[in-house]
């Protein structure tokens, strides 16, 4: 299945809804995707960079289904929750300054979280802004592999974390 839709919304309700069929394998090309990024996989998600010229497209998908490309994997689950919360924060559109204050803890720290989680992600040697962008991906994918109920938990954290920037925005 290859799905490259430029809408983020409706490219992630498709997603889930064909991950839900146990699909083989899944190529996604997102669209503010860098053509130079690697392949990534996360479960039976194939992540190609964005505007292949179509013989070396399929010469990706090709060598990906014989197992021969030279694949970035990901296992979310030796991501910690701290890494991910501190990369919905920073998506939230909050500063590091601003986060490091409002959760008490040094901009050191939270900078070491996102160098970690970019490292785990295979994501080092971008700006922070397109590994935010592409973290934030990886853990929407990550999301859509649980069940309901998980789902639903992941969903409001995301919204309580958007919440409290919100409120914290309002009193300072």
């Amino acid at each position: 299945m290859i799905i490259s839709i430029a809408n983020k919304d409706v490219m992630l309700k498709i997603l889930g809804e064909v991950m839900k069929m146990n699909v083989l394998k899944i190529f996604l090309e997102p669209l503010h995707w860098p053509s130079r990024m690697n392949v990534f996989k996360m479960h039976n998600v194939y992540i190609v960079p964005y505007r292949m010229k179509l013989n070396q497209f399929i010469e990706t998908i090709e060598s990906c289904m014989l197992a021969l490309a030279s694949v970035i994997s990901i296992n979310p689950e030796k991501i910690r929750g701290s890494e991910w919360s501190t990369m919905l924060y920073l998506m939230s559109g909050i500063s590091n300054r601003q986060l490091a204050y409002m959760l008490k803890t040094s901009e050191k720290t939270l900078s070491g979280r996102v160098n970690n989680l970019a490292i785990k992600l295979g994501l080092v040697g971008f700006n922070k802004a397109l590994q935010l962008r592409a973290m934030n991906l990886f853990y929407l994918i990550y999301t859509l592999n649980k069940p309901a109920e998980k789902r639903n938990y992941f969903m409001k954290q995301q919204k309580a974390i958007l919440e409290s920037v919100k409120k914290w925005f309002a009193i300072v």
